[in-house]
């Protein structure tokens, strides 16, 4: 019988606010805490996440880009890039890195030894929830609610992809309150 012996390293994920990118409708709304906003998440520890989470997205962006072109694209380096651009505002250069993670994502989960594995799961509803709100930031909410939706129903670990939701949900109560 084959079975896949690949060796799979779990990185760590570290959840950063994305409130910069934040266009709040309402004044109850500009008062919440930061834990209300969208979350991201880095995977620390590979792909200079490490420097992305001390803030310094522009070198993180041009490192991740040299290490890009002398190996293989990665789901941590093409994850923290999405990160990266949508930090920055680069929303042209966020898309396609947000949906190559999600690409390279998908593919780990059909290869995987287990289709139950935590490692593809996790890494799916990480890319789904960061595109999310990547959609959510550029004004695609339906988008943005789709992805939230199935990021939490691939791994009900990741409690951004509802937290990113309630706060989609929360941010289009209020504008249709405004509204009227």
């Amino acid at each position: 019988m084959f079975r896949n012996e690949r060796k799979v390293k779990r990185h760590p994920v570290t959840w950063i606010p994305a409130a910069t990118l934040l266009v709040l409708t309402s004044a109850s709304l500009a008062q919440e805490e930061t834990s209300s906003a969208y979350r991201m998440a880095v995977i620390k520890d590979d792909a200079y996440g490490r420097m992305l989470l001390a803030g310094d997205y522009e070198t993180g962006i041009a490192k991740i880009g040299s290490y890009n072109r002398k190996r293989a694209r990665t789901f941590a380096a093409t994850n923290n890039l999405c990160v990266a651009y949508t930090l920055t505002q680069q929303f042209d250069d966020a898309t396609p890195a947000c949906d190559e993670a999600l690409t390279i994502s998908e593919r780990y989960s059909r290869y995987s030894y287990s289709p139950l594995s935590p490692h593809s799961t996790r890494d799916q509803a990480l890319a789904y929830s960061n595109r999310g709100v990547l959609r959510a930031v550029t004004g695609d909410f339906d988008g943005a609610r789709k992805d939230f939706e199935f990021a939490a129903t691939v791994n009900d670990d990741i409690d951004a992809a509802t937290a990113n939701l309630k706060w989609l949900e929360a941010r289009q109560e209020a504008t249709a309150a405004s509204a009227l």
